[in-house]
């Protein structure tokens, strides 16, 4: 006799079944048959990008700053194969945050289990934000009519086809049986091109197998700004002048602050961290005189060798007690440029903590010459190849 399994049958019972022969008082049972539910078992993880880090490696719940970028793996989980009926549709719908990272569709690839490319038995989609990628349908023989049914076209709109349950299967064609048997990892290489500070970007897939539906666990990271910032003083710990007057012949600052590095960092390595600032040649002198201080206490081996608001660097400075040079200063005299650069022994202690914060500021010392108002300018900030602008600041000479 024939059954079909009720559409509201558990996902997960396994069903069995046996009949029972009658003769007189004798009752002698048949053998056992089952039909096992369908088993996937879906999952995602969020890992450095092959342009920036180590695809091995997990970033999970990890920060991100501006323009890092990191892959999106969804594992898509095809494993049963002993189906009694052909699989005709599979696939992931990974509706990943599309205000703050970004997804390019053509850099979208599907993995097998021995890590080779198989993009191309897969469609792919990104629409409105969300990315589908489906095994692509065959061409599909029909025992009961004898026909074969074409596989292309492919489904155009992938949205719709993912969303969709309806299938005949003596009309519809079904997926490459031979894709069965193992799980893929479907890549989706992102970037952050947003960041509100405090804000958490969360992702989770969901697999779509047939007209079943399992979602992934969540993968998440927050996100922190790079936000440098430039200042006027007439003395370290002077207030702000921007906006004000510095008189002719008067000494004054530029303060140049960094921008921090967050604790528990996605990429810990810093490879280059700079900032550098054109003055305005026709109405600043640069004196020949600079200094570097800590906004972040500064940690070596889980112990701080130099706390924040100490002096590290500058003109005449001893750093013998650090083992070396923390930063260091170039004047462009040409361009009229100053440039001020972590060297690679802050840049590997920082590298190695990623429990604490690090940031740093720097002053170079400045003479006003002509009287007028001064141009408005600012610097721009240097971190692991990222370049940003920090705000702009004025001055005027009576």
């Amino acid at each position: 006799f024939e059954f079909v399994v009720s559409e509201d049958a558990p996902a997960d019972k396994t069903i069995d079944n046996r009949w029972e022969l009658t003769v007189n008082n004798s009752v002698t049972p048949s053998n056992k048959v089952t039909n096992l539910p369908p088993d996937f078992d879906p999952s995602k993880d969020d890992t450095q990008s092959d342009e920036q880090g180590d695809p091995s490696v997990s970033i999970d719940g990890k920060t991100m700053l501006l323009t890092n970028a990191g892959n999106y793996v969804v594992t898509l989980d095809l494993t049963q194969k002993d189906t009694a009926y052909k699989v005709w549709k599979a696939g992931i719908v990974d509706d990943y945050d599309q205000e703050y990272v970004t997804v390019n569709e053509q850099d979208i690839e599907v993995l097998s289990a021995s890590g080779e490319d198989v993009t191309d038995k897969f469609n792919v989609a990104i629409i409105d934000g969300v990315a589908y990628v489906f095994a692509r349908t065959v061409d599909t023989p029909i025992p009961a009519t004898g026909e074969t049914v074409p596989g292309d076209p492919q489904p155009t709109d992938l949205k719709a086809y993912a969303e969709s349950d309806s299938y005949d299967p003596l009309a519809d064609p079904s997926i490459d049986q031979t894709l069965l048997g193992q799980t893929y990892q479907v890549v989706l290489p992102f970037v952050v091109s947003k960041v509100d500070d405090g804000y958490t970007v969360v992702n989770e897939a969901t697999q779509v197998l047939n007209d079943q539906r399992k979602t992934t666990n969540q993968v998440s990271n927050p996100l922190r700004p790079i936000n440098p910032s430039k200042d006027v003083v007439v003395s370290v710990d002077g207030d702000s002048v921007d906006g004000h007057s510095i008189w002719l012949d008067r000494l004054f600052l530029y303060r140049l602050d960094s921008s921090v590095l967050p604790v528990d960092r996605a990429y810990p390595e810093v490879t280059d961290w700079s900032i550098t600032d054109p003055f305005d040649v026709e109405h600043d002198e640069y004196q020949g005189a600079w200094a570097a201080y800590l906004a972040r206490d500064l940690y070596k081996d889980g112990e701080v060798i130099a706390k924040a608001g100490e002096k590290v660097a500058g003109t005449g400075f001893d750093s013998t007690k650090f083992g070396g040079d923390l930063f260091e200063a170039v004047w462009d005299e040409e361009t009229g440029t100053f440039t001020v650069s972590a060297t690679d022994l802050y840049k590997s202690l920082v590298s190695a903590d990623t429990e604490h914060e690090a940031a740093w500021y720097a002053f170079p010392l400045m003479l006003r010459i002509p009287s007028g108002t001064d141009s408005p300018h600012h610097f721009v900030h240097t971190i692991n190849g990222f370049y940003r602008p920090s705000n702009v600041v004025r001055t005027n000479t009576p």
